[in-house]
């Protein structure tokens, strides 16, 4: 049980690898897309709560903004109601994958991480939206992912670098139908994906 739950993450860790590289090096999104398929397989099926908040998060965002049909969700919208995760960003990015998703809520399991993405999403006008996207993408983002594995791996001389991305502010954007124009240059910002 432990050699398989073992193998699980690692194919799990390897295809997140394979999705954020291929995105990275400019593959066509319908390879990231197979990809992230496979990964998503791998995953709904190990998930549990101690898998970890930002990679569920990175996960559905991916899911978004690759257009991941409801259906292909099913195991992992399952294991998150049998685990009662009610987390106001894991409800709002499964709602835009499946309309039927029926948890709310206005708490964050992790409040310190994404709270400021719901001031994003709450805000009222779309150029006030861009405009704390454009703060959180500047000034947070890399800073709240700061116990990632990832984190810094730019300056490692280990190979372990393969692209930062913050699919999360993509995903927001891409859900919220935000103008995005002003982004699209953007460090970490995934345009191509939310397009």
């Amino acid at each position: 049980s432990v050699v398989l739950c073992n193998f699980s993450n690692l194919l799990i860790y390897s295809y997140i690898k394979k999705v954020n590289l291929e995105y990275s090096l400019g593959e066509e999104i319908s390879k990231v897309k197979e990809s992230y398929e496979r990964l998503l397989i791998y995953y709904s099926q190990a998930w549990s709560m101690g898998q970890g908040y930002i990679e569920l998060i990175r996960i559905l965002s991916l899911g978004v903004l690759l257009r991941i049909d409801k259906s292909q969700m099913k195991t992992l919208e399952n294991k998150i109601r049998q685990e009662n995760l009610n987390d106001y960003f894991v409800n709002f990015l499964l709602k835009a994958i499946d309309k039927e998703w029926e948890m709310t809520t206005q708490k964050f399991v992790f409040p310190n991480l994404y709270e400021s993405v719901k001031s994003i999403i709450e805000a009222k006008e779309n150029q006030e939206r861009i405009f704390l996207l454009k703060d959180y993408l500047e000034n947070k983002w890399y800073r709240i992912h700061n116990e990632t594995a990832w984190h810094n791996s730019h300056l490692s001389d280990q190979n372990t670098y393969y692209g930062y991305w913050a699919y999360e502010a993509g995903a927001v954007a891409k859900i919220l139908d935000l103008e995005d124009g002003a982004l699209k240059e953007q460090r970490y910002y995934p345009f191509d994906l939310v397009h």
